[in-house]
């Protein structure tokens, strides 16, 4: 399956909306600046409702530290999702744990925890993937489903800098 960030559809949003830190230790190896930086799926036909969440070394520019796979909704979401699959597959692709499928340079459980910290720590930024993927997925043309259209933001300012709502200027081009 293939992935593209959030920051590719979205490059303003994207860059405010990352999460920026300095002086992290993954492992034995010390980063200066790294970057958290979210990427969805590029299928519209899928609705998995999770990311592959890139930590990115922005100093030395070194590519992907470590990529993890985060979803937020609950385990019986998954489990229709994947009727067929036990609880442990899940549990894999809900995380947040490792991403497999990606080149990685230092993909140490530490990442992971730094992670799982965040997210408990920062509500705001762990509700943001639920907004990110609904924007995303209708961006490249998926009929979003009605529960997942609430995290969309339709009074926000729209991401076409328009200077109108969401509501009234691209939602309705989109079927919502």
């Amino acid at each position: 399956m293939k992935y593209q960030k959030f920051l590719g559809q979205y490059p303003a949003m994207g860059m405010k909306e990352a999460l920026f830190m300095k002086k992290v230790k993954i492992g034995d190896v010390r980063y200066e600046d790294v970057g958290f930086f979210s990427a969805y799926c590029m299928n519209k036909n899928c609705d998995c409702r999770r990311a592959v969440v890139q930590l990115l070394d922005i100093k030395d520019q070194k590519g992907c530290i470590a990529a993890i796979s985060y979803a937020w909704e609950p385990l019986s979401f998954y489990r229709k999702l994947k009727p067929d699959w036990e609880d442990e597959q899940i549990l894999k692709i809900k995380g947040p744990c490792i991403e497999e499928n990606f080149v990685q340079t230092n993909p140490h459980p530490d990442a992971v925890e730094l992670f799982r910290y965040i997210l408990d720590n920062d509500p705001a930024y762990a509700r943001s993937f639920a907004q990110q993927y609904a924007r995303y997925k209708l961006k490249i043309g998926m009929k979003l489903p009605k529960d997942i259209v609430v995290n969309l933001g339709l009074i926000q300012p729209c991401n076409c800098q328009s200077g109108k709502t969401f509501k009234l200027c691209c939602a309705p081009k989109n079927r919502l």
